[in-house]
């Protein structure tokens, strides 16, 4: 089997979606409300939530998702800084592979993750 990506960023707290767009200028992939059920599960969402996907397909790896994600913010960096003052800032990588996954990450990503004060979430898991 071929590796699975998903690269996203998440900007979760008690702003409303809406609200969030309005700030960054950009409309989300996906978003939801605080007590919205999470799709085939019985769990309910604890946060407002706004998502941004990578825009590429699930096939590329973990860098070049990174690359596109932060091309699809375009100049809205500091917007998305200043969110994290009342928001928490989260930039979520899950990788399905059946062998150890390259997660090489270059300097200019990390200050990239960094300048929008994100935290970076890695979920990786090895099929067997």
């Amino acid at each position: 089997m071929r590796n699975r990506v998903l690269v996203r960023l998440q900007i979760l707290g008690e702003l409303l979606p809406d609200e969030i767009t309005q700030s960054v200028g950009i409309s989300p992939d996906t978003c939801w409300l605080k007590g919205d059920s999470v799709a085939s599960t019985a769990l309910h969402r604890k946060t407002n939530g706004w998502q941004l996907n990578s825009g590429l397909g699930e096939a590329h790896p973990v860098k070049d998702q990174l690359v596109a994600l932060f091309a699809r913010l375009g100049g809205a960096d500091e917007r998305v800084l200043k969110l994290s003052e009342h928001a928490e800032i989260l930039v979520s990588c899950v990788v399905y592979s059946d062998s150890q996954p390259e997660l090489f990450l270059d300097s200019k990503i990390i200050r990239s993750i960094a300048g929008i004060g994100a935290a970076l979430d890695f979920d990786v898991y090895i099929r067997d």
